[in-house]
């Protein structure tokens, strides 16, 4: 039983809130739908030349960076035109001008292996020399010549 009494109570609340929240009469009904229909007309009402001014801006800030892109790529174009034009065919004739440097070079070590080589023969022939005389006359005799210039040149290498 008390469980009925405080459902009729609550509803009896319920209909009291909702007498209370609707207008008394038509007067206020029709102020506050005049209310409701000036708030929607200006949540719904937007400025279309401000709009306009804007999409106007963003659209010359995006021409403006394409051209910017299109100045570029052209950039890109012609300064790959001037490298497989000028720059690679230039490149190609040094690299056969050094190919005969390197070829120079590796003929120039060959001999200074046959060089090297004659001179460790004759150095065993000196020392050999020197045992069977017993005496450094051979040595004093190799040490007084002159020394060649290319000996020097090759065979002290600077760090």
């Amino acid at each position: 039983m008390a469980d009925g009494l405080r459902e009729k109570h609550l509803d009896t609340i319920v209909v009291k809130e909702v007498n209370e929240s609707t207008p008394r009469n038509s007067m206020e009904a029709e102020k506050l739908l005049t209310d409701l229909a000036e708030d929607y007309s200006k949540f719904l009402r937007t400025d279309v030349k401000l709009e306009k001014g804007v999409l106007e801006e963003n659209i010359d800030e995006v021409l403006t960076r394409l051209d910017e892109f299109c100045g570029l790529v052209d950039m890109v174009r012609s300064d790959d035109t001037l490298c497989l034009s000028n720059t690679l065919p230039s490149i190609y004739a040094k690299s056969l001008e050094l190919e005969k440097i390197f070829e120079r070079i590796d003929k120039l070590e060959a001999f200074i292996e046959i060089v090297r080589q004659n001179l460790d023969v004759m150095e065993e022939k000196v020392i050999g020399a020197e045992y069977l005389l017993g005496g450094s006359s051979v040595k004093k005799f190799f040490s007084s010549l002159p020394k060649p210039i290319f000996s020097v040149c090759f065979f002290h290498v600077k760090s």
